[in-house]
């Protein structure tokens, strides 16, 4: 069908990329080895615009495992995370929820009771 087919066009991937301004990134690992799992939400993705004052950046993040997530961003290394980290980045994903979020820790959902 038209729509299976547009998924799989990388020259339409590419275009829409470039036109958001994503299409120098990489993909990278976000790795976790603390305590606390990330969460996924029911959206699969979660959109961030960085702001660092002089620039923004628009990061996309796809959580794939409770300690890794795949970033779309200008960096290639590995990125160990702190607690710090996992804490905001799960609060921002149940905030971008849609009406579910998922974790293998009942605790991790425990912590983003408000």
């Amino acid at each position: 069908d038209k729509h299976s087919s547009e998924v799989i066009d990388s020259g339409l991937t590419d275009r829409f990329l470039k036109s958001r301004g994503l299409d120098e990134n990489n993909l990278r690992f976000v790795v976790n080895n603390t305590p606390i799992p990330f969460v996924l939400t029911d959206t699969g993705i979660i959109i961030m615009c960085w702001d660092y004052g002089d620039r923004q950046e628009l990061r996309v993040y796809l959580p794939i495992h409770p300690r890794i997530l795949i970033e779309l961003c200008p960096e290639e290394e590995v990125f160990l995370v702190d607690e710090e980290y996992v804490r905001e980045f799960n609060k921002i994903s149940r905030d971008e929820a849609l009406l579910n979020i998922y974790s293998n820790s009942e605790d991790a959902l425990k912590l983003l009771v408000i």
